[in-house]
């Protein structure tokens, strides 16, 4: 799919890319019932970025789709370590998109990437993998907007509190937030460009689970469906995160090797070479 096709698939592209990176940018003005169970009334209240509560984290996408009763899905893995520079991270992307797969691993200063469609890996400096910096860049402009979005727009206050709920082994509290078509089409707007008019919205709703102490996003699930001239669209998403904290990235010795070729690392002859006395 490319961004000259229609308003519909480029809904399909950004969508469960901007899932990818928990950018829920939903603008909902209607007012929701909070319950007032125990999780509700001692909840933070507040939302809190990834980049300012977590050293790493790992998580998984599911994506699927319907066009006009043609079906199509995602799996993706990834993670993410905080290096505390607030310019780049350093990330594992694994993905299979139906038949094809990719997989992006960046770390220190450079980049390797493998795919279904290549003849092998393909390692680089970090600074000049077009795709690398495209992701980055994404990543950072969601966070600031959705860091922005909450406290701006008080989300929270106007998404339903369901209650307490244990994610992946943490506490957390789950929030509904349903979004009316004429701003749903604001919202696709702002991710694919301009609609056209007879696009007809139908309903779209996140249910999204925060961590009960620090505020940050533990799982979000998804649901958009839309439809225009002859397509009739349905598309759902959910990113769980499955461990925060206790991870790191570890390059493969075949990628550090490709590396050293290419002269972006220098040789570690503690690590790489071993002499063994008999």
């Amino acid at each position: 799919m490319c961004i000259t096709r229609s308003a519909v698939h480029r809904l399909l592209l950004v969508i469960p890319f901007t899932l990818l990176f928990a950018c829920t940018n939903v603008v909902a003005t209607a007012a929701q019932t909070a319950t007032t169970n125990d999780a509700c009334a001692t909840a933070t209240g507040e939302y809190a970025s990834w980049l300012d509560k977590l050293e790493s984290l790992r998580g998984t996408l599911t994506f699927a789709n319907n066009e006009n009763g043609r079906e199509g899905s995602a799996n993706v893995i990834f993670a993410i370590v905080n290096t505390g520079d607030l310019e780049r991270l350093d990330y594992f992307v694994q993905a299979r998109l139906e038949e094809e797969y990719y997989i992006i691993l960046v770390k220190d200063n450079f980049a390797a990437g493998l795919q279904s469609t290549g003849r092998g890996w393909d390692v680089a400096a970090r600074e000049e993998a077009y795709d690398v910096q495209n992701i980055e860049e994404s990543f950072f402009r969601a966070d600031d907007f959705l860091k922005t979005a909450f406290k701006e727009l008080r989300l929270l206050q106007l998404s339903a509190c369901l209650g307490g709920e244990t994610v992946a082994g943490r506490e957390t509290v789950h929030y509904r937030l349903d979004v009316p078509p004429m701003l749903a089409r604001m919202l696709a707007s702002q991710l694919a460009g301009n609609i056209p008019d007879d696009v007809v919205f139908g309903e779209v709703g996140f249910d999204f689970w925060l961590d009960k102490t620090d505020g940050y996003m533990v799982k979000i699930e998804g649901n958009f469906q839309a439809v225009e001239a002859n397509s009739e669209i349905s598309i759902a998403a959910t990113l769980e995160l499955n461990s925060v904290n206790n991870m790191q990235l570890k390059v493969p010795e075949y990628i550090r090797i490709l590396a050293m070729e290419r002269g972006l690392i220098e040789p570690d002859f503690t690590q790489e070479f071993i002499a063994i006395d008999e």
